[in-house]
């Protein structure tokens, strides 16, 4: 019997170690918005209370914080998580007022640290690196602000700031870059 039981943990062993490696092989196949599925349940259980979910066809869901939409902010952080791929992806939606929607349009980010305004760049959809820019910001409390088109509209109303370190949190923590 003692045989048989070390014999059984012997043929496990390279079960385990496959996991081990399929997952670090996984994360590099897939690049900086891998999702390991801890972090992916972590998020489901426990932080997704704070977000409306939207499910689309393409095996996407959307999550958008709904203190910042209850705000006045022009600027919705919408963490995208890609399941069917393992990736999940942080857009930057815009709104003119509250009850409007929050979709996509081109924009321009700008930060005043001191008393002068300086441009983010962003690509679409922002790097990690950007995130953790705006996340930085944030943290300081300096100002943001979105320009597009004739519209000049600050990002997040102070109110809504709280809300707006937890969706960047969120999203770093979820893709294990936090």
């Amino acid at each position: 019997m003692k045989h048989i039981q070390t014999l059984f943990l012997l043929l496990l062993f390279p079960f385990f170690s496959a996991c081990d490696g399929n997952t670090a092989a996984r994360k590099a196949a897939r690049g900086e918005n891998y999702v390991p599925a801890p972090n992916r349940i972590f998020f489901k259980n426990t932080r997704a209370r704070h977000y409306t979910a939207e499910d689309l066809p393409a095996n996407f869901t959307v999550y958008r914080h709904e203190d910042i939409l209850a705000s006045d902010a022009a600027l919705i952080p919408t963490i995208v998580d890609r399941w069917i791929e393992d990736r999940a992806q942080l857009l930057l939606e815009t709104r003119l007022q509250q009850s409007d929607s929050p979709q996509f349009r081109p924009f321009r980010m700008e930060v005043s640290p001191d008393d002068e305004w300086q441009v983010i760049p962003l690509t679409t959809p922002p790097s990690v690196d950007e995130i953790k820019v705006l996340q930085d910001h944030i943290y300081q409390g300096h100002q943001l602000r979105i320009v597009s088109g004739l519209d000049t509209l600050n990002a997040f109303p102070q109110s809504a700031l709280p809300a707006a370190r937890e969706v960047f949190n969120d999203f770093l923590r979820l893709i294990d870059q936090e």
